[in-house]
């Protein structure tokens, strides 16, 4: 049975939380540095990944497709990285990075995960606001607290 998977585009965290750089893997294709300097080969001015993400979704040049385009194949390693094991369904794009990158990202990410995933995974902007995992997580630790409390008394 599919389930639905979400992902966050909280590439700042892991540099604040001073994680070393990987020379491979998936992080060495998507940490906030390498996006960033994948978007200065395209054209695209910027410091942080959501803003080269922001500026690239907002223009209209080829520049910006292909940067977009690019990006996308890179995050479509990680989802059919996923999909292969857990055949998940639906992916969600949520955080900062994915809003900036609205649906333009999420549709050429849905594209790229089609061309090399070996099941057919759905791929969708997220709508909570905030931080969806951090939500997720307080919401389910709630459920299982009244569960534990109101159960106890019956």
């Amino acid at each position: 049975m599919p389930v639905d998977v979400g992902l966050t585009g909280s590439y700042e965290s892991h540099l604040a939380q001073g994680d070393r750089e990987l020379p491979h893997g998936f992080q060495a294709l998507v940490k906030a540095k390498q996006v960033v300097q994948l978007a200065a080969e395209h054209g695209i001015p910027g410091d942080g990944v959501t803003e080269v993400v922001a500026a690239a979704s907002a223009g209209d040049t080829p520049e910006s497709d292909a940067f977009l385009d690019a990006f996308a194949d890179r995050l479509a390693r990680g989802v059919a990285a996923v999909s292969v094991i857990i055949d998940p369904g639906l992916v969600v794009l949520g955080g900062d990075v994915a809003k900036a990158g609205g649906p333009k990202l999420a549709e050429r990410v849905q594209a790229a995960t089609a061309r090399i995933a070996p099941n057919v995974t759905e791929v969708a902007m997220g709508t909570v606001e905030g931080s969806p995992v951090v939500r997720g997580a307080l919401l389910h630790a709630l459920e299982r607290a009244r569960d534990e409390v109101f159960s106890s008394t019956v």
